[in-house]
């Protein structure tokens, strides 16, 4: 191989290697999540409160379609060094969250009672988003708490 062939090998490989590495400054990370967390917030509080037990499986059902969106728009974003623990552990709890609701919503809809479903649901999330909140906390990032 010639020197050129050589060079050009090299500067290719550390091209590459450079690829996929997306993982966003701390700053940046707060920054964008925050966002993404108070358009779920301003989503979550267009929900109308149910006036009859009837309506709980539709109200979790559209809280579990506002967690899912934002479940997907945080996981677009890649935190990376020391915050990658704690945003992962964010996640799994919001879609643990997210699973709950669902799940209950199902419940509801084949006529669970809804006083037992919603005081069961409750007690789930309480530790689901105390985890997530001390994660978020954690990170800098409280607009994704619950408190």
């Amino acid at each position: 191989m010639t020197y050129r062939a050589v060079l050009a090998a090299a500067a290719t490989a550390i091209a590459l290697s450079g690829c996929g590495t997306s993982a966003l400054s701390t700053p940046v990370l707060r920054t964008r999540a925050t966002r993404i967390c108070r358009l779920a917030s301003t989503r979550e509080q267009r929900i109308p409160t149910p006036t009859a037990p009837a309506g709980g499986a539709a109200f979790l059902s559209d809280g579990a379609l506002v967690l899912r969106r934002e479940l997907r728009s945080l996981r677009g974003l890649d935190a990376g060094g020391r915050a990658t623990a704690p945003y992962a552990r964010a996640l799994r709890d919001l879609a643990a969250e997210r699973s709950q609701l669902e799940a209950s919503a199902e419940r509801l809809a084949h006529d669970a009672d809804p006083v037992a479903e919603i005081r069961a649901l409750q007690t789930q999330l309480a530790a689901l988003e105390s985890d997530a909140d001390d994660a978020w906390q954690r990170l800098g990032i409280p607009a994704c708490t619950t408190r």
